[in-house]
């Protein structure tokens, strides 16, 4: 079995972190809230 480790990182506003990384190259995978006005948790995905 392969293990992989992947980093959690807290941002003040993740819409904006999100189009960053998207800039950035990285490619939209997986995004959830709870439920409105709650964190939202987003995974991105490198395109290389």
């Amino acid at each position: 079995m392969r293990e992989q480790a992947v980093p959690v990182l807290r941002v003040a506003d993740a819409e904006r972190a999100i189009a960053w990384y998207l800039s950035l190259g990285f490619r939209p995978t997986w995004e959830h809230r709870f439920e409105p006005g709650l964190p939202a948790f987003a995974w991105r995905r490198s395109s290389r």
